[in-house]
This record gives structure tokens, C-alpha cells and sequence, in this order.
């Protein structure tokens, strides 16, 4: 088969019930990505990642571990970072991440209420015609 899964059941104590976990073993080789990344601000509720180009953010496609969500988590030690935005793969920049539920909502919303500003830098090369 395609996927392998396995099935199993996680004690949540204080509810007195058990959530079902599903986990997965790619069956593929997930292709190469640059996995350097710098940390340009990092505080109790949010951290901002600098992503290289090549990286994807969220698994897709042939991606599951070679992102930065996945990397990112690991790396930091923190599973509960959460990619407030997205860069698509081949884009290098700044990409905020929320550690807290309540920096979640709050960078949210800055986004929805358009309060913050998106820069994008392009390098060409060759002649550029009106």
C-alpha cells in the first residue's frame, strides 16, 4: 500500500475520554530543501523565521517533514508554533509565527484589518522591457 497508518489512542486525563492519534510513514523520499533558517525575532508569544527559497512552509504535494512548520517545531522545540501567513516555496523572506493561541487570534486579525504592510524585493536579470 501507499500509506501506512497506525491507529492508536491518546489518554487526555482530564476529560476522562481518549482522542484517536493517526500517524503516517511516507512511502516516498521527500526531495531536498534547504533547512537553515535564522530566527530575526523570537519572544514568549511569537517568533519570525527567516525562510530560505526552496522551503516550503506547509505540507503539500511532496512535502510532509521537509517543511518549515515541521523543521521549525522541531528545531525550536516548540509543537505548537503555528505559521501565521505563507511564502510560497520558491520565496525566500520573513514569516511570523505565533506560539500562543492568543497571539494567533491577535496577528489575525492585524492581517484581516490589512494594519500591516507586505514588502516584496524582485532581482532581475537581463533587459526589462516597458
Amino acid at each position: 500500500s501507499l500509506l501506512q497508518l497506525q491507529l492508536s489512542f491518546i489518554p487526555v486525563p482530564c476529560l476522562n475520554i481518549t482522542e484517536p492519534s493517526v500517524s503516517f510513514n511516507n512511502p516516498w523520499l521527500e526531495p531536498w530543501v534547504p533547512v537553515d533558517f535564522s530566527v530575526l525575532y523570537d519572544d514568549d508569544e511569537l517568533c519570525v523565521l527567516n525562510k530560505p527559497s526552496g522551503l516550503p512552509v506547509l505540507p503539500g504535494a511532496m512535502y510532509n517533514d521537509n517543511t518549515l512548520l515541521h523543521i521549525a517545531r522541531k528545531k525550536l522545540n516548540n509543537p505548537k508554533l503555528n505559521p501565521m501567513h505563507r511564502l510560497g516555496r520558491g520565496t525566500s523572506g520573513a514569516i511570523i509565527f505565533a506560539k500562543t493561541t492568543n497571539a494567533a487570534k491577535s496577528i489575525s486579525s492585524i492581517f484581516r484589518d490589512r494594519k500591516i504592510t507586505k514588502i516584496s524585493l524582485a532581482f532581475l536579470s537581463g533587459v526589462v522591457k516597458e
